[in-house]
């Protein structure tokens, strides 16, 4: 059963090619035989679960951020083309974009429901990476594709907002329509495990005594990991060195490498470095995921403090045309997606990955008000600091 579990209103919060793409990008790094084991081993099980025989296939493109499904040539294609609905998608060939790099959190989300999304729409789907300027390149792809339902994204919400309300970009969330909500990611702060901090208090404790000492990773300065340490640093007074990467993947890369001290990522993205990391604590009001966070308190709970929520939502989207000009096909997409989402397989695959409770299904209605309230509490920082999330 699908979690109801969705980003609180509290902060703006490939194939074969896949696994060479991945062991070329971890064999640049350092490390001991033994260090990576289980984040190859995680995203190969990953792999997996996007590598089916028969019609499915998967093409990844070292490109990018945000996630695009272009579906080419559907019941003819373009805005002439009648709208017969989910008929329209059969036997065709579906481009997802992903607009981070391969192994982040869009990345693997989207390869591990692509067999259940594959099935429901007779379709088969490829995956692209299309990373850089914090998901604009791929959202911007998307949001100058045809209205005819033949291009999706997936994005993360806050990470949408913060693409076009901080970068000079062509596209708002007005050039969107909402297909819904597959998962959450809520935050959480890893540190090595023969790190000298054994609880959030004592790491804390530390940045206070240390400023800017204590080096942290983020996926991007624009995401809700960055949000949330600022947060952090706000209601205890402490003061981490704060280092942003293009994507979760080479944010967790560089905690096993050494290059920094800790990273704030989400509790699923991260399990993939579970074995050389712990966690230290949850950015949650409570603490719903213990047997993926080691047990630990809540953040709030631990230090006493007033810290808001830090979690992200990663959601599918459509141009806007799309609802407006082919609205049978948009309501098919939006009727599959849960569907998907419950397919056993998928689940079963997730349970063995121990992230089958990061699934949380948003209808459109509930992304878009969801959406909606990220980009005003986003805006309102941006009044009060329009430097806020600059380098």
């Amino acid at each position: 059963m699908i979690r109801d579990i969705r980003f609180r209103r509290n902060v703006p919060s490939t194939p074969e090619i896949i696994r060479y793409n991945l062991l070329t990008q971890v064999s640049d790094v350092k490390h001991s035989g033994a260090t990576f084991g289980k984040h190859i081993q995680h995203m190969e099980q990953v792999f997996a679960m996007s590598h089916h025989p028969g019609p499915r296939w998967v093409a990844p493109f070292a490109l990018g951020s945000a996630v695009l499904l272009a579906v080419s040539g559907c019941g003819g294609g373009g805005a002439g083309a009648e709208d017969g609905g989910m008929d329209d998608f059969a036997g065709q060939s579906l481009r997802i974009i992903v607009p981070t790099a391969v192994g982040g959190g869009f990345d693997t989300t989207i390869r591990q429901v692509q067999g259940a999304l594959e099935d429901r729409l007779s379709a088969r789907i490829t995956v692209e990476n299309m990373e850089g300027a914090a998901t604009a390149i791929g959202t911007q792809s998307a949001a100058g594709s045809d209205g005819d339902c033949l291009t999706l994204m997936v994005q993360g919400v806050p990470h949408l907002q913060f693409s076009y309300l901080t970068q000079d970009v062509d596209y708002t969330l007005d050039d969107f329509a909402p297909v819904g909500g597959m998962s959450i990611e809520p935050g959480v702060i890893r540190v090595k495990n023969d790190a000298p901090w054994e609880s959030i208090e004592e790491f804390v404790e530390d940045a206070q005594e240390r400023p800017g000492e204590i080096r942290i990773s983020v996926s991007l300065r624009t995401s809700n990991n960055y949000v949330g340490l600022r947060d952090i640093e706000e209601a205890t007074g402490a003061e981490f060195n704060i280092i942003s990467y293009d994507g979760g993947g080479p944010s967790r890369t560089a905690l096993i490498s050494g290059e920094v001290d800790a990273t704030h990522a989400g509790a699923f993205n991260s399990l993939g470095i579970e074995d050389e990391t712990r966690v230290l604590t949850v950015q949650a009001p409570e603490n719903l995921w213990p047997d993926e966070t080691d047990g630990v308190p809540p953040i709030a709970e631990a230090l006493d403090a007033e810290i808001a929520e830090s979690a992200s939502n990663y959601t599918l989207w459509a141009p806007a045309g799309c609802a407006e000009d082919f609205p049978q096909r948009y309501q098919a997409l939006v009727d599959v997606l849960p569907d998907a989402l419950e397919d056993t397989d998928y689940l079963s695959d997730l349970e063995s990955l121990n992230e089958v409770t990061k699934v949380a299904h948003l209808t459109p209605d509930e992304l878009r008000e969801l959406a909606e309230f990220n980009e005003e509490q986003i805006q309102a920082i941006l009044d009060e600091s329009p430097d806020a999330f600059t380098e």
